[in-house]
């Protein structure tokens, strides 16, 4: 079970991160949003440098002391993010004064509204180095292409995998088994099982695995069953081998009743 929290951590891990690259690469284009670099300590250490900050644009009027924003300068086209540490609105346009934090004195000329990008609402801090990475054609295929793949190939297996739990041979009056799986890893740890049952008075189903690095038909006597016994899930206890099979015994004492088993999942590394 500790297995399966941390799998499920680590995957939903690699999603988030992997939803923040594309919201970084694909933000700008379909939600107006600016996405910028940090390459200086001007602003540190409310900005490290090399974060990544995303700006908003807002109405000129909304702009105040203390708002952190991205502008053009008049002499550097470069995007510069400093502190408004003034507002001159007696003339018109409006325009501010501003100042790194970890400046000694603030900037030289005030900042027409219209050179303004926008806001800064949003820092991530030293997402700047992945961000640049990934946006070379190598970090884009490591960062981006390779984790997804990934992450497809792994649920698609567990996908395969719980399908083929509910494949099974045609049940007699007292049990029913599964096919053999071939899990192509020698000496696989079977580390879960799990079923979906819904029991009727006085009936039960009790399970039983077995598993064998050597190839065995489905009826063959050997190798050996492994009671596991009927609470669901198990996580100990259980056979190792390349080649996998279970098998659920029903039990009723009305003949008339037979309980429903609508899943079995397994799992091994």
């Amino acid at each position: 079970m500790v297995k399966r929290i941390i799998k499920y951590m680590v995957n939903g891990l690699a999603v988030i991160v992997l939803l923040i690259f594309c919201f970084l690469i694909l933000g700008s284009r379909f939600t107006g949003l600016e996405i910028f670099t940090i390459y200086t300590g001007s602003m540190e250490p409310a900005i490290p440098v090399g974060s990544t900050v995303i700006v908003q644009p807002i109405q000129e009027y909304r702009y105040k002391v203390g708002d952190i924003i991205a502008f053009n300068t008049s002499t550097n086209s470069d995007i510069v993010v400093h502190r408004v540490i003034e507002v001159k609105n007696e003339n018109s346009p409006i325009s501010f004064h501003t100042a790194g934090d970890a400046n000694e004195s603030p900037d030289v000329n005030p900042i027409p509204v219209g050179n303004v990008v926008g806001k800064v609402f949003f820092i991530i801090p030293y997402w700047g180095y992945l961000s640049d990475f990934v946006g070379t054609k190598l970090g884009y295929v490591l960062l981006v292409i390779l984790p997804a793949m990934i992450l497809i190939s792994l649920e698609t297996r567990n996908i395969i995998r719980e399908l083929a739990g509910t494949k099974n041979s045609v049940p007699d009056n007292r049990h029913v088994t599964s096919i053999v799986y071939d899990t192509t890893i020698p000496g696989a740890t079977l580390d879960y099982l799990s079923w979906n049952e819904t029991l009727q008075a006085n009936t039960d189903i009790i399970f039983e695995v077995r598993a064998s690095d050597t190839p065995f038909a489905e009826d063959d006597a050997k190798p050996a069953w492994t009671p596991v016994g009927q609470t669901s899930p198990v996580t100990s206890g259980l056979p190792s081998g390349r080649y996998i099979q279970w098998k659920a015994i029903v039990t009723s004492s009305d003949t008339t009743e037979t309980p429903p088993l609508d899943e079995v999942i397994l799992e091994f590394y």
